[in-house]
């Protein structure tokens, strides 16, 4: 919000801000939120996605939440067909006091990978992204990897919404986006989580706000990666953004500000994946709103790409 805007005069700017028109709305019908799916390794036609349960603790002592994940298959319509929930296996790993434990927003990286926040991973109170090993058959979560970004002694910073952008399965590692101001991009060893830097360029002039990452999909025939993105405001979600990055993660351009809904003052919106028919060119975004109610978005990709201004540079 500028200096010289009233509350009002922000709100009514916006209320201004279009929702981004789509040819199918389908609502999730089972209980959860902040969706992940991608393309069932199986059956064509059908979905493989993982939802968000949080029950919390009426206790004043830590944790004070659980989080329960669920691996769902969805058919060509979005209707759940079978629901598992995803319990750890013997990782024997050690599980650390925290506000919540469980494994927080997880994104379906392949049949085989998700990443997922974690706060009961560290001794530092803080959330972190981790790389969990899965079998996609029966939920099974095999293993749990923390990410590290920057080295041992560095101080330790929350980490949340890394996004996958590449799995280089030849040389066990991943590419994701780190964070946005700068652009930075890490490649993570998924052996042991720690990463290195592999490219980092200032391509926003941020003023009191922060971007966080959404979701991703790489488009194959145009050799780009589209990437939603919200802008934060003092911890409140602001608005939506859709950027395109190139192959070799250099930028190449961002839309105008949108909503998947229309503009209530208390909304808030989580786009956690994208999923594309690579047949008809038809974007699928699954779409979290307030916590509460997940929705699965159908858009023509070709109008989605003609709202992205691009770089003159």
């Amino acid at each position: 919000m500028a200096s010289t805007q009233t509350k009002s005069e922000y709100d009514e700017y916006l209320q201004s801000i279009s929702p981004l028109y789509f040819r199918r709305k389908t609502k999730i019908d089972f209980e959860g939120f902040n969706m992940s799916m991608l393309p069932h390794p199986e059956r064509p036609t059908h979905f493989l996605a993982t939802i968000r349960q949080v029950e919390h603790y009426s206790h004043e002592s830590y944790p004070q939440a659980y989080n329960r994940t669920f691996l769902l298959e969805l058919d060509s319509l979005f209707r759940v067909v079978e629901a598992n929930e995803m319990k750890e296996g013997a990782t024997s790993r050690k599980i650390h006091r925290s506000y919540s434990i469980g494994l927080e927003d997880c994104r379906l990286v392949n049949e085989h990978f998700m990443t997922a926040v974690t706060l009961d991973t560290n001794d530092d109170w803080l959330p972190e992204m981790s790389l969990c090993n899965i079998t996609h058959q029966n939920g099974e979560i095999t293993k749990v990897q923390p990410l590290h970004f920057g080295g041992d002694e560095d101080e330790k910073f929350a980490e949340k919404n890394w996004l996958v952008l590449k799995y280089m399965e030849r040389n066990g590692s991943i590419h994701l986006i780190h964070s946005y101001d700068p652009l930075r991009i890490v490649s993570v060893d998924i052996n042991n989580g720690y990463s290195s830097l592999i490219s980092m360029k200032r391509i926003f002039h941020l003023n009191g706000c922060e971007i966080h990452g959404g979701a991703c999909i790489y488009l194959s025939h145009k050799k780009q990666y589209l990437v939603a993105v919200r802008v934060v405001q003092h911890h409140k979600y602001m608005f939506s953004h859709w950027i395109l990055l190139n192959d070799l993660y250099t930028y190449v351009g961002i839309s105008e500000r949108f909503y998947f809904e229309p503009y209530t003052e208390k909304k808030y919106e989580m786009c956690m994946s994208l999923t594309l028919n690579e047949t008809n060119k038809k974007l699928f975004a699954s779409v979290s709103i307030d916590d509460t109610d997940v929705y699965v978005y159908e858009y023509m990709l070709e109008d989605i790409l003609n709202m992205i201004g691009r770089d003159k540079k």
